[in-house]
C-alpha cells in the first residue's frame, strides 16, 4: 500500500509584534491604588520606588492560599498570608480568565476556567495603563507586623479578561521582578549566553544566538515559544504594559526565533 504524502500547514507569522502608542497609567487609578498615601506621584516615580521591594513582594504573594467553595465567582474572599515577614499584604485577587471565542455556539462553549492572583494595586496599576482603578481594599493603608503565625485576610476579587491567560504569570513575575531572565526562560528554549542577556538588542547576538538554536531546536519546539511570545505580548496591548525591558525581550526574542525558523524553511525548500 502506497502511504500518502504528508499534508504540509502553511504558519503565517508576522514580522514583529508591533507595540502600541506609549501611555501613562491615569492619575485616578494611582490615587485608587496608593491609597491615603498618594501625593500626586507620577506613575515612573512609583515603578522605580517598587522596583526594589519587587522580589519580597512577589514572595508575599507566593504564599498565599485561598480557597473558593462556591460555583461563582465571590466579590471577596477570605485568604491566608503565610509569609510571616511580610512588609506589604497583597491588596487584590486577580480572577483571570479567556474571552469567549467568537461566533461559538451556547452549547460548544466550554466552562470558564479562571486562575487567581493575589496582586498588590499599585504594582499592577503603575504598570498597566489600560487598567482601570482598582476598588478599594482593606489592606491598601494596612502596615503588617512581624507575626508568629500566618495572617488572614480580605481582598476584593477583581475579573480579569486576557486573551492569553496561560502566559500571565510570567508577565506578572516580570513585573514584579524587573528581570529580562524572567522572560528569557519563557521565550526561548535553553539558557543563554551571559552576552545575549547583557545586551539582548544586539545584532550580532541575535545572529549568533539564532545559529546555535539552528543546530539544536526543530520547528515545533520553537513556534510552541514562539507563541509564548505572543501571548504575553497580546496581554502586554490589552493591559497597556509599556515597560522598555519587556519589549526589548518581545523584539529581540522573537527576532532570534524567526531567524531561525526562516533558516530551517530554506533548507528545507533547497533539500525538496
Amino acid at each position: 500500500m502506497q502511504s500518502q504524502p504528508a499534508t504540509i500547514v502553511p504558519i503565517l507569522l508576522p514580522r514583529a509584534f508591533l507595540q502600541p502608542p506609549v501611555s501613562e497609567p491615569s492619575e485616578e487609578s494611582l490615587a485608587a491604588a496608593s491609597g491615603s498615601s498618594f501625593s500626586g506621584q507620577p506613575a515612573a516615580f512609583i515603578r522605580d520606588q517598587l522596583e526594589s521591594l519587587g522580589p519580597r513582594l512577589l514572595r508575599t504573594v507566593g504564599s498565599v492560599t485561598a480557597e473558593v467553595n462556591s460555583a461563582s465567582l465571590p466579590k471577596e474572599l477570605a485568604v491566608i498570608v503565610n509569609d510571616l515577614t511580610a512588609t506589604n499584604y497583597p491588596t487584590h485577587m486577580l480572577a483571570v480568565y479567556a474571552p469567549v471565542p467568537k461566533n461559538a455556539s451556547r452549547a460548544s462553549i466550554p466552562q470558564t476556567e479562571v486562575k487567581l492572583y493575589p496582586v498588590h494595586a499599585l504594582l499592577m496599576a503603575s504598570h498597566c495603563a489600560r487598567l482601570g482603578p482598582f476598588a478599594p481594599s482593606p489592606t491598601t493603608d494596612q502596615i503588617p507586623t512581624p507575626a508568629s503565625n500566618p495572617s488572614t485576610i480580605t481582598l476584593p476579587v477583581r475579573p480579569m479578561c486576557l486573551p492569553s491567560p496561560e502566559t500571565f504569570p510570567v508577565l506578572l513575575n516580570y513585573l514584579y521582578l524587573r528581570r529580562q531572565e524572567v522572560l528569557f526562560d519563557a521565550f526561548l528554549p535553553t539558557g543563554l549566553s551571559f552576552e545575549f542577556v547583557d545586551n539582548c538588542n544586539s545584532t550580532e547576538h541575535v545572529i549568533s544566538l539564532g545559529k546555535d538554536f539552528g543546530t539544536k531546536f526543530n520547528a515545533s519546539t520553537l513556534l510552541r515559544h514562539v507563541k509564548v511570545i505572543q501571548g504575553i505580548w497580546s496581554n502586554a496591548c490589552v493591559l497597556g504594559v509599556f515597560d522598555e525591558g519587556l519589549w526589548a525581550a518581545i523584539d529581540s526574542c522573537y527576532e532570534v526565533l524567526l531567524n531561525v525558523l526562516a533558516i530551517g524553511t530554506s533548507t528545507s525548500s533547497s533539500q525538496a
